[in-house]
């Protein structure tokens, strides 16, 4: 259901942020006041779908956390920015009140947002100009838990009503005045449960309301199925180059194929990439990856949910063909949810965009793909050059290791790899593979595929900025966290302690050196 309703307001709000953008450029105040108005429905419809998709997913009991480390007091702040042009233009009085001193918080981010915009939403809809909205958020219990209070100064709630409001699509006769439909509470009472919390509501009639929500936030109140064990501190905001210098200078030798079956997204990506790019069109998955074996397109743009085969197993079989492997695949998608991006990234996409989409962000994360493309070529076109291949004889042990080297970098992002595979693969029995790796590289080979995984991760972490969750699930770890147990016991630090050092560094190639870490054929990889 989210597909079908967020690809039309992705269509609604493309076009509207460019004209937001030539209304600014052009001084026209009041259009651009007039199409914000139509801008910020149109994502309050998206959030809709997204809580009635909730719902649906819990009636199916699909509704699970995504646990992870967060930054509580940036998240709040996220949050509330979008009520402050409210408060201003209701003359409302809102106060925030969120220590910044609660470290290492987890809960799942997406679901804590829903639960505190609703309650925010429901204290703006029911306080009266120039009346109070309040957010409070404290610790609890020596900061195992925390506490959210929204209070406002409304009419306040009946106490006869006060045990029907978390019902579903219930509205009371005094809500009935005002816009919405009942989902809202509903909704937010399920998420605070499913988190492990209780929520509260206390109602003075003519004083205002106040709801109290209390969820744990250690790491141990989660299960390992509920935990996603990377920290969204690590996370880091992508500078990105103005779009006005980050053009191709030769645009027409870039081509770029859009795999998307609604026609008037289609044709919408289109419009937007024609002036600066070869475009091709496919309708399926299976038509994008004919299209792209045919003509081995510099990038591809391609939606998730489609007939015939959708975008993730078009990915999969992306990279498993030598022709395609190596082309940067950007996934669309409706589903807003980390396993969702996880699931994306596992396949081979290097980005995962959600919709309803920024148009500018989508260009500017274009061009910067393509610009890191172009640079990776450019620098090997050089070393070929200044270092033309001189053709020597290699004894049987080099073909062997570059053989093995081969196929086990086929199958790093495989975490179901078995040793079998390779005795198949290079036609030798366990026993003579077992001795012949060991005689050459010192290590075993459940050991030697270990170091391989290990330093590709390092390469992933420090050079391309992924983040730790992302980089396990790319070498062949189903668990970050005894990825990062791996990764200690090998470069005697932390992936995250290797990332920082690494920021700290002049040189990247020669701090990768200092881990006994060659990049020099990390492409090829």
């Amino acid at each position: 259901m989210s597909h079908e309703i967020q690809t039309p307001i992705t269509l609604i709000l493309g076009p509207i942020d460019n004209m937001i953008t030539l209304a600014e450029k052009e001084g026209n105040l009041l259009l651009k006041e007039r199409l914000n108005i139509i801008s910020n429905n149109a994502m309050r419809l998206s959030r809709i779908a997204r809580e009635l998709t909730l719902v649906k997913n819990k009636k199916l009991n699909r509704l699970k956390l995504s646990v992870t480390k967060n930054n509580l007091h940036r998240d709040v702040s996220k949050i509330c920015l979008s009520f402050k042009e409210l408060a201003r233009n209701k003359e409302i009085d809102f106060s925030i009140n969120c220590s910044k001193n609660i470290d290492d918080t987890w809960y799942d981010k997406e679901k804590f947002e829903h639960i505190l915009y609703n309650l925010l939403s429901n204290a703006f809809k029911f306080t009266p100009k120039q009346g109070i909205v309040q957010l409070s958020v404290v610790p609890l219990n020596k900061k195992g838990f925390i506490k959210v209070l929204v209070s406002d100064s409304g009419q306040g709630i009946e106490e006869e009503e006060l045990n029907k409001i978390f019902k579903i699509f219930y509205r009371s006769e005094k809500s009935k005045k005002a816009s919405g439909v009942g989902i809202g509470l509903a909704l937010t009472k399920e998420l605070v449960s499913i988190h492990k919390g209780k929520i509260k509501v206390e109602s003075i009639i003519g004083e205002g309301t106040t709801f109290s929500v209390r969820i744990p936030i250690l790491e141990k109140d989660y299960t390992d199925s509920e935990r996603i064990t990377f920290s969204s501190n690590e996370i880091k905001e992508v500078n990105h180059p103005n779009l006005e210098n980050s053009k191709n200078s030769n645009p027409s030798e870039k081509t770029i194929l859009i795999v998307e079956d609604n026609f008037e997204l289609q044709s919408f990506l289109k419009n937007l990439l024609i002036d600066n790019f070869n475009v091709l069109l496919a309708e399926n998955g299976e038509e994008g990856f004919l299209f792209a074996k045919n003509n081995i397109p510099d990038l591809i743009l391609s939606d998730i949910m489609m007939p015939i085969m959708d975008g993730i197993e078009m990915c999969e079989k992306l990279k498993k063909n030598n022709q395609t492997k190596h082309i940067p695949v950007i996934l669309l998608t409706a589903k807003n949810s980390t396993k969702a991006k996880i699931e994306g990234l596992k396949t081979g996409a290097i980005e995962y965009i959600n919709k309803p989409f920024n148009t500018n962000e989508l260009l500017l994360k274009v061009n910067n793909i393509l610009a890191s493309k172009e640079n990776i070529i450019s620098k090997y076109r050089k070393e070929l050059i200044s270092k033309p291949e001189i053709k020597i004889e290699k004894s049987q042990d080099e073909v062997f290791l570059e053989n093995l080297v081969s196929v086990i970098k086929e199958k790093l992002n495989d975490s179901d790899f078995k040793v079998d595979q390779l005795t198949t693969a290079l036609n030798m029995s366990y026993s003579t593979l077992y001795r012949k790796c060991l005689s050459l590289t010192g290590l075993n080979l459940i050991d030697f595929i270990k170091t391989l995984r290990l330093k590709k991760a390092a390469i992933l972490l420090v050079k391309y900025n992924y983040t730790i969750s992302e980089v396990a699930y790319m070498v062949g770890y189903n668990d970050p966290k005894y990825f990062s147990k791996n990764f200690k016991s090998q470069f005697k630090v932390t992936p995250k302690m290797f990332k920082s050092k690494a920021a700290l560094s002049d040189n990247i190639t020669n701090y990768l050196k200092s881990y006994n870490i060659d990049n020099t054929d990390e492409i090829k990889n």
